[in-house]
C-alpha cells in the first residue's frame, strides 16, 4: 500500500486528537471493499472458504458488565469494567461468491443459567433494536462494516483520531434460549494493541470454541510478533539499579515499564498457560528500517516499507522451511516438484527482490559474507533497496560482534549505514529539499514536531502550550534543534517586567555544531513604575517615573541537552525615564549589557544581567545634586519567564 509521509502528514488535516490523515488509508479501504464484491478473476474467490476472524480494539470509555444473578434486583451484583473489545466473525464463502460474514457465537450458557458471561462480553456489529429478539446466526455484517472495525483496529492515539463502531451487547430472552439486544451505540475507538497488542489469547479460546463446537480445529498455533528479533541476543542477567534519591526516581521506572506491562498482560497469562505457543513464534532474522525508525518514521520513505515487507517474506520461508517442513513437502508435491524442506523453492514469490534477499540469506546462513553483486536476481532490485540490504548486514554483524551488553543500535546508526552504501532519499525532505545524510534526523524531527505544534493549535485555549511543550521536549529527545524566532514574555525580580523577540539563524546541519546557534535579541523592558528623585529647573523633586528599556544585541546558544540550554548576550542598552505619559521624558540614558540565561526544555528561562550607562542626557550639576556621576557602574537585574516560539 503506497502510504507514506508524503500522504499521510498533512497539517491542514491535524485535529485535536490525531495528528495524521487518515485518506490514504480510507482510499485503500476502499479499494478493497470495491475488489471484495468484484468477479472472481478480479477478487480470487474460486473455492470455498470457512474462517473464524478475531478483532479487538480498545474503547475510549469503559462499559460495565453485569454479572448479577438478578440485574433487575440488583442482588449479588459484580459489574466489572471493560476497556478492550473484541469482536469474533465467521467468514463462508462458496465458489465464485463473496464470503459471508456474520458474528460467530461461541458456545454459552442456557436461558436458565441466568446472565452468561460470554454473550455481554462478546458484541456484534451493527445496532440492532433493543428488545427485540432474534436469533444471532441470522445477522449479516457488511464489508463496510468490517473496514470500519480494521480501521478503529489500526487507529493508534494521537496519530490518528478514534474511530466509532456502531456495536450491539446481547443478553438470553429471559425464559427461552433466544437472545435480546440489551445495549447498542456507536463506540469510539482506538487502536487494540493499547491494551491487548497481540491478542493471541482470543486466538486461543476460538480454538477451543471450534473444538466444543466439533468443527475443524487448525492444528497449530502461529504467534507473529513484532517483537520477537533472532538476529540480535539480548541479555537475561538483571542489572544492578541504581538507588533512587527522590520520588521521581523511585516511580518514574514504574511508570515507564506499567505502560509496556499494561498492553502485554494478556499475552503474558496467555503463554503461562499455552506452553507450545512461544516455540512457535517466528522472529526476525536482519535489522529492517521500522525496527531501527521506531516503525513510525519507516514510513518517511516507501523504500523503507519495501525492504521491510520483502524481508519479512524471506523470514517467512525460513520459519517454513524449519518448523513445518511437511507442509512445504504437500506444497511442492501439489505442484508436481521434487524439493526439499530446506530449499522451499516451491515458495516461489515473483519478485527479484524477494529472490534477491532470499539468496542474499542463504548464502549467509553458509557463513560466507554474501556479493550482491555477484546474485543475479539483485541486478534487477533498485539501488536504494540493495543499499538497505547492505546496511542491515552491516548493522547484524555489528551488533552480533557487539554482543548482549554492547551498545544498543540507534536511529543514527541506520542513517549513517544506508547513507555509506549510497541511499538517496526520494520522498523526506528537510525543508523543501531531498534529505541529505546529514539532514535526515533533522527532517525526521522537523516532521514529528510540526505535526505536534499542529496538534497543540487544535486544542482549546490553555490546553494547547502544555500539548506542543511535550512536543517540543519529545522531538528534542529525538534529535535537539533550536527554533528560529523565539518571543519571550517574563518578569523581574528586581522589578518590572519583559517582551523579548529573537531570531536565530539557519541551524549548522553537522554535528556537534547543531548545539550551537547564533542569532540576534531585542527586549523591551517596563522596569520601574515608582516615584523617582529627579532635579527640575534646580529643584530636587520626586514625581511618578517610568522606566523603559530596550536592549539590542548578538546572542549565541549552546544546548547542553534536551532539558538545558544556555545563552550569552550582550550589546546596546536604551532607557527612557518618562511621567505616566509615555510622551512625556524626563531623560534618557545609552550604554551596555551582557546577559546569561539558563533554559528548561526551551520553554522556562531565568537569566541575570549586568548593564552600565554612562551617557545620560542629564546635565552634571543635576547628577552632582542626585550624588550621580557618568561613570558610575554596574547593576544588575535578574528574572524569569516564558518562551513561545516557531521554526
Amino acid at each position: 500500500m503506497p502510504v507514506g509521509f508524503d500522504n499521510l502528514v498533512d497539517l491542514d488535516k491535524v485535529t485535536f486528537d490525531g495528528v495524521l490523515s487518515s485518506k490514504p488509508l480510507e482510499e485503500a479501504i476502499t479499494r478493497l471493499e470495491v475488489l471484495w464484491t468484484q468477479s472472481q478473476n478480479l477478487s480470487g474467490w474460486t473455492t470455498a472458504c470457512d474462517a473464524v476472524l478475531g478483532f479487538s480494539a480498545t474503547r475510549l470509555r469503559a462499559r460495565d458488565i453485569d454479572f448479577s444473578r438478578d440485574a433487575q434486583s440488583g442482588s449479588d451484583a459484580l459489574r466489572l469494567k471493560r476497556q478492550t473489545e473484541k469482536f469474533v466473525l465467521h467468514l463462508v464463502g462458496k465458489p465464485t461468491e463473496a464470503p459471508r460474514m456474520g458474528p460467530f457465537r461461541p458456545p454459552g450458557g442456557t436461558a436458565d443459567d441466568g446472565p452468561a458471561p460470554v454473550e455481554m462480553v462478546y458484541p456484534t456489529l451493527g445496532q440492532s433494536a433493543l428488545g427485540v429478539e432474534g436469533s444471532l446466526e441470522n445477522l449479516t455484517n457488511s464489508i463496510e462494516q468490517v473496514a470500519n472495525l480494521l480501521k478503529a483496529s489500526a487507529a493508534f492515539p494521537l496519530a490518528f483520531s478514534p474511530v466509532s463502531v456502531d456495536m450491539t451487547v446481547w443478553q438470553h430472552a429471559e425464559g427461552r434460549d433466544a437472545y435480546v439486544p440489551l445495549e447498542h451505540g456507536s463506540v469510539r475507538f482506538v487502536d487494540g494493541g493499547v491494551l491487548d497488542n497481540t491478542p493471541i489469547g482470543l486466538a486461543v479460546k476460538i480454538e477451543d470454541w471450534l473444538r466444543q463446537q466439533r468443527l475443524p480445529v487448525p492444528q497449530q498455533l502461529v504467534f507473529l510478533s513484532s517483537d520477537a528479533v533472532g538476529w540480535m541476543r539480548t541479555s537475561s542477567a538483571a542489572t544492578q539499579q541504581p538507588a533512587p534519591h527522590s520520588l521521581f526516581d523511585t516511580y518514574s521506572p514504574f511508570l515507564g515499564d506499567f505502560i509496556t506491562t499494561a498492553e502485554q498482560t494478556e499475552l503474558l497469562n496467555t503463554l503461562e498457560n499455552q506452553s507450545s505457543i512461544p516455540h512457535n513464534v517466528p522472529a526476525r532474522m536482519m535489522p529492517i528500517a521500522g525496527e531501527q525508525l521506531t516503525h513510525f518514521f519507516a514510513f518517511a520513505e516507501q523504500d523503507f516499507r519495501a525492504f521491510d515487507f520483502f524481508m519479512g517474506m524471506v523470514d517467512a520461508r525460513e520459519y517454513l522451511a524449519s518448523e513445518h517442513r511437511l507442509a512445504v513437502q504437500v506444497v511442492s508435491a501439489a505442484k508436481g516438484v521434487s524439493a526439499t524442506a530446506e530449499d522451499a523453492r516451491p515458495l516461489r514469490v515473483d519478485a527479484p527482490e524477494f529472490a534477491c534477499f532470499d539468496e542474499h540469506r542463504r548464502q549467509l546462513r553458509a557463513g560466507a559474507l554474501p556479493n550482491i553483486k555477484a546474485i543475479g536476481a539483485c541486478a534487477s532490485v533498485s539501488s536504494n533497496l540493495l543499499a538497505l540490504l547492505q546496511a542491515s548486514t552491516e548493522l547484524r554483524m555489528r551488533a552480533q560482534m557487539a554482543g548482549p551488553k554492547g551498545p544498543q543500535l540507534t536511529i543514527d546508526d541506520f542513517l549513517q549505514a544506508i547513507d555509506k552504501y549510497g541511499y538517496k532519499y526520494r520522498q523526506l525532505k528537510y525543508r523543501g529539499k531531498l534529505a541529505t545524510a546529514n539532514t535526515a534526523v533533522l527532517a525526521l524531527r522537523d516532521t514529528g514536531q510540526s505535526l505536534i505544534n499542529e496538534l497543540g493549535w487544535q486544542q482549546p485555549l490553555l490546553e494547547d502550550y502544555p500539548v506542543q511543550l511535550a512536543g517540543k521536549a519529545a522531538a528534542n529527545s529525538l534529535e535537539y534543534l533550536a527554533p528560529r524566532w523565539i518571543l519571550s514574555v517574563g518578569g523581574l525580580v528586581t522589578g518590572g517586567g519583559e517582551v523579548g523577540v529573537t531570531w536565530q539563524g539557519t541551524p549548522w546541519e553537522r554535528r556537534p555544531w547543531r548545539r550551537f546557534s547564533f542569532g540576534l535579541s531585542a527586549f523591551g523592558r517596563l522596569l520601574r513604575w515608582e516615584n523617582r528623585a529627579l532635579v527640575q529647573d534646580g529643584m530636587l523633586t520626586d514625581p511618578v517615573a517610568v522606566t523603559w528599556a530596550l536592549n539590542f544585541g548578538p546572542q549565541i546558544e549552546y544546548a547542553v541537552g534536551p532539558r538545558l540550554q544556555l545563552d550569552l548576550l550582550g550589546g546596546l542598552e536604551l532607557d527612557y525615564v518618562s511621567a505616566r505619559e509615555f510622551w512625556h521624558p524626563y531623560y534618557n540614558q545609552v550604554g551596555w549589557f551582557a546577559q546569561a540565561n539558563a533554559v528548561l526544555y526551551q520553554r522556562l528561562y531565568l537569566f541575570f544581567s549586568i548593564y552600565g550607562l554612562p551617557h545620560d542626557s542629564r546635565s552634571d550639576q543635576d547628577l552632582a545634586t542626585l550624588g550621580l556621576t557618568r561613570s558610575s557602574c554596574c547593576d544588575f537585574r535578574a528574572g524569569f519567564g516564558l518562551r513561545f516560539f516557531g521554526h
